[in-house]
């Protein structure tokens, strides 16, 4: 977690804000920045 914070403080904070709704949207984010990556 302390990597994503590093990289996107606006989704940690709204993690705290809605930790659920957060969690899938931080997994759609790591898994859009894997593909960019890897491309």
């Amino acid at each position: 977690m302390k990597e994503i914070k590093k990289i996107y403080p606006d989704v940690v904070i709204d993690m705290s804000v809605n930790s659920a709704a957060s969690s899938t949207m931080s997994k759609a984010i790591i898994t859009t920045i894997n593909k960019k990556v890897s491309e």
